[in-house]
């Protein structure tokens, strides 16, 4: 059901005036303040009236309460082909759009700390990141953890990308929240990159801001990963 409307933003260079507008409507600031204050006080976070950003949130709650084990499964799963990429010695760009990066941080953390894999990741790209987020960064696996280090140390480098308007990825800022993984050398750079980027996917509900295939599709990302690719 998705293809004609990918179809249509593929045909798309630039976002349309009406995108533009529609990526911060007036619904957008009480959205952004209740997601704020719910980042302090997670009772109010059932008030927002953005439907995604609660669909988000009741991923991240089954994710972080572990239900049925499921948290531990989906890392495995992603933890597999990086094992078989470190063994084979290839470069690896990793990208983790919205939940996605929050299970690739945490399977990181767990290949540096558990497996002891010190080189997975040659480029981390991160897209619609809820990472930013204190709600979320409480809740990481390493969060209270007995564990003396604290951060994945098998990154090169961190590129985290936010469209305009995306709730999710409302504290847009990785590198002000992860910079100790800088100063303490375990990981080479963090970089956001959240100025002029717009996710103009748009299909019958409207326009998604926070859709993976917008963020894709977007030239910025695009950079990132031929730019990467060049140099791999």
């Amino acid at each position: 059901m998705d293809i004609p409307w990918v179809d249509r933003l593929l045909q798309m260079d630039a976002p349309k005036a009406q995108d533009i507008t529609d990526a911060r409507p007036m619904a957008y600031r009480f959205a952004k303040l209740m997601y704020q204050l719910g980042d302090s006080m997670p009772w109010l976070i059932p008030l927002i009236p953005d439907k995604r950003v609660k669909s988000s949130i009741r991923e991240t709650e089954r994710y972080f309460n572990n239900d049925d084990n499921i948290a531990c499964r989906v890392r495995d799963f992603q933890k597999a082909p990086l094992r078989e990429a470190n063994g084979r010695q290839d470069k690896v760009l990793l990208i983790g759009h919205s939940m996605g990066s929050v299970i690739a941080y945490d399977s990181l953390w767990e290949l540096h700390h558990l497996e002891g894999l010190h080189d997975c990741v040659d480029c981390f790209l991160t897209i619609g990141s809820p990472l930013g987020m204190n709600f979320v960064q409480k809740r990481l696996i390493n969060h209270g953890n007995s564990h003396p280090d604290p951060y994945p140390g098998n990154i090169r480098t961190w590129v985290n990308i936010s469209a305009r308007g995306d709730l999710v990825a409302l504290d847009s800022s990785v590198a002000d929240d992860f910079g100790d993984m800088v100063k303490h050398k375990y990981v080479g750079s963090i970089e956001d990159r959240v100025k002029g980027v717009y996710n103009f996917y748009r299909d019958d509900k409207g326009l998604n801001v926070h859709k993976s295939y917008g963020y894709l599709a977007n030239p910025v990302v695009a950079r990132v990963i031929t730019d990467w690719w060049n140099s791999a």
